[in-house]
């Protein structure tokens, strides 16, 4: 894929938000694109991340192996979505696996060219830290309101099966929830 291609098709993402052309030339540059058959796994469970990806065409699913060892499917993410950068910002194995639904086109910038953009004595590199911040800051919010929400669910059952009374699980869902609430920022 050419540079200019990938530039327009970065420059859509959440990764480049913020970025000016230039910048994001720069970061097509340090990555590359390329082709995923269906099928293939391009973060597994457990282990390191070897790269910070976008998906610029496609779609992934996201498996979690559970204490059964039975996998669930979390969910399908799809063109533009960032993945991979939590790895390889705290440097921890990854909490679950990642492969292709379909044939997908992904960039893919590699832990080396990760840090060195990250970095870089320049401007580039609090443009990219800011994106990858607010990537991972938009990411935590949308699980915060999730949680929220099944505590709220779950509060609810409580109650009912406590036959509208309180009971002691309601209300240490309800502790969870005000913790988690007073700990966000709004």
């Amino acid at each position: 894929m050419e540079t200019v291609q990938l530039v327009d098709l970065l420059g859509g993402t959440a990764l480049a938000a913020g970025l000016e052309p230039a910048e994001v030339g720069r970061l097509a540059e340090a990555g590359g694109a390329r082709a995923v058959p269906e099928g293939e796994v391009l973060i597994e469970e457990g282990r390191r991340g070897a790269a910070l990806m976008v998906i610029l065409d496609g779609e992934v699913e996201v498996l979690k192996r559970l204490g059964n060892g039975e996998v669930h499917r979390l969910g399908t993410l799809g063109t533009g979505k960032v993945l991979g950068e939590v790895g390889l910002v705290l440097d921890q194995p990854a909490s679950a696996t990642v492969r292709t639904v379909r044939p997908s086109t992904l960039f893919f910038l590699d832990r080396r060219r990760f840090r060195e953009l990250v970095h870089r004595r320049d401007g580039t590199s609090a443009v990219f830290s800011f994106a990858i911040a607010k990537v991972l800051a938009t990411r935590l919010q949308r699980m915060n309101e999730e949680v929220v929400a099944l505590c709220e669910r779950l509060e609810e059952g409580q109650a009912e099966a406590a036959g509208g009374r309180g009971s002691a699980r309601g209300a240490e869902l309800a502790r969870f929830k005000e913790q988690l609430l007073s700990e966000w920022n709004f």
